[in-house]
């Protein structure tokens, strides 16, 4: 609920894409990111890291949960 709070907080103060990071084998914090609309993204020079990523400007995303 904190993140998505958050995130409609970043969406209306118009930042556009939100980036972070998390060890691949942290399987509950890569279940949350894909549940929020984030894509999980391979770093191809470390597997034990993946790049998440979420568009905020999108106007046909569907609005965030929370």
């Amino acid at each position: 609920m904190l993140v998505s709070t958050l995130l409609r907080h970043a969406r209306s103060a118009g930042i556009v894409r939100i980036h972070g990071t998390a060890y691949s084998t942290n399987k509950a914090m890569i279940d949350l990111a894909r549940k929020l609309g984030f894509a999980v993204i391979s770093v191809p020079s470390d597997a034990t890291i993946l790049e998440l990523a979420l568009s905020l400007a999108c106007d046909e995303c569907a609005p965030l949960k929370g």
